[in-house]
């Protein structure tokens, strides 16, 4: 049985296809084994059976003899341009088989599925006169891709092989819904419409539809879409375009600055041990030089807060967990459902370095400003992060002007005892002072 497989997967089968519309003449083609990447051979044996099973249904089919099959080892080029020795191969392949085009491809595992790529060679031409690829999850799918490949190769030859072009795909334009609109080479074709949220699979088919627009009203916000849409000739999923699109996370609203101020009533706490009073003097020895001036505080916040209420800044806090970039002094607060927050500061980074030096813990000092702060943040744009299933998810991107914390959390007395850290940025420096002014 070995032998056989081997056998089948090394023979090169003839076949007279179909009449071509264009040339009106009779097309010879030999199918060639294709070349495996981290694959069994047994995908080979299946594809090469279907596609030859598929062809031969369309016109006679003929197979070489084994003596003309030997030794037919051959490059298979990745290039349009395909190299002068590569061309010089085919053709001799060709001459040899007496036919005037060659079948040819490679099956690849990628990213666990398993991608099919088929290439149509002229031997008159000397190129590829076209190529084509389906992606597969498993071998049980290698028969019907096989029909379909073959299927695309037989419409093309025949003329009649539609194509999907202009496909266009909405990237966050709106928040409930993904918006498809494509053209095709023939206007009275039909279409399935598949989707994944990984680009290699697998796809799922949302619909059967007979106009060139779909809406996919059943996403998840923020999350990339790979979108697929084959247009259908004779039964075969023919001419096929893909892209991606998504919708938008809608914006967080932020924080009321009237709300976060009337909440700071607060007594300061007594230490709860005589350890813990040691602890909070050594802490405040770090911060108190950091603290704010009350009066230049009071006006930074007034000033603020009609940025605040018109929106053009956002206050953030439960600031964690956070990520820290000690090396480029900058903060990220990642909410992987919400939103992406960046904060270079200098400052924040020096306290961080001068408690250390106390040897003050970072989870007892550092962590604790950070749980108690607050950023004042600008809306920058969209950021692509991974999810931890593999996914791509487009979150919301803000980039912080400033950073208000305290020790002692919602304290009374917070003007005279706040630590206000503006951005490092210059940029942004001057686009505040510019706005203040």
């Amino acid at each position: 049985m070995k032998k056989v497989l081997l056998l089948i997967s090394a023979c090169i089968l003839l076949l007279s296809t179909v009449n071509s519309n264009s040339a009106r003449e009779t097309t010879s083609l030999a199918v060639l084994p294709f070349k495996l990447t981290r694959v069994s051979a047994s995908y080979q044996t299946a594809l090469l059976g279907s596609m030859t099973s598929f062809l031969g249904q369309q016109s006679s089919v003929s197979t070489t003899s084994i003596s003309r099959t030997k030794g037919v080892g051959y490059p298979l080029s990745s290039r349009k341009n395909i190299p002068a020795s590569y061309r010089n191969t085919y053709n001799k392949i060709a001459a040899n088989l007496g036919v005037s085009h060659l079948v040819m491809g490679r099956i690849v595992k990628v990213n666990g599925a398993f991608k099919i790529e088929t290439k149509l060679y002229s031997r008159g031409n000397s190129e590829f006169l076209y190529e084509t690829d389906e992606l597969i999850q498993s071998f049980n799918e290698t028969g019907e891709t096989g029909r379909i490949l073959a299927g695309r190769v037989n419409l093309f030859l025949s003329g009649i092989l539609p194509y999907v072009y202009n496909l266009d795909i909405t990237r966050g334009e709106y928040y409930d819904r993904v918006i498809l609109s494509w053209s095709c080479s023939e206007k009275r074709a039909g279409y399935h419409v598949y989707r994944s949220a990984y680009q290699y699979g697998p796809y799922k088919k949302l619909d059967e539809i007979s106009t060139s627009k779909y809406i996919d009203r059943d996403t998840e916000p923020g999350i990339r879409y790979w979108y697929k849409i084959y247009s259908i000739k004779k039964g075969i999923p023919a001419g096929v375009a893909e892209r991606y699109g998504y919708s938008a996370i809608r914006p967080p609203k932020g924080e009321d600055m009237d709300d976060i101020i009337d909440a700071k009533d607060n007594n300061i706490p007594p230490p709860s041990s005589s350890t813990e009073a040691r602890k909070r003097k050594k802490h405040l020895n770090i911060i108190e030089d950091y603290y704010m001036n009350s009066i230049k505080l009071r006006f930074v916040i007034f000033v603020g807060k009609y940025y605040v209420r018109s929106g053009k800044v956002l206050i953030f806090n439960d600031l964690y967990p956070y990520h820290l970039d000690r090396k480029n002094l900058t903060m990220y607060v990642i909410d992987r459902d919400k939103y992406y927050i960046k904060f270079y500061c200098q400052k924040l980074i020096k306290i961080l370095r001068e408690a250390e030096a106390a040897g003050i813990k970072r989870a007892d000092l550092f962590d604790r400003l950070i749980k108690n702060g607050m950023l004042f943040c600008i809306r920058t744009g969209t950021v692509r992060i991974k999810t931890e299933d593999g996914r791509t998810r487009y979150l919301p991107s803000y980039e912080a002007l400033g950073m208000a914390t305290e020790y002692f959390k919602n304290y009374k007395d917070w003007p005279s005892h706040t630590i206000m850290m503006s951005t490092s940025n210059e940029h942004l420096s001057k686009e505040m002072e510019k706005r203040a002014n």
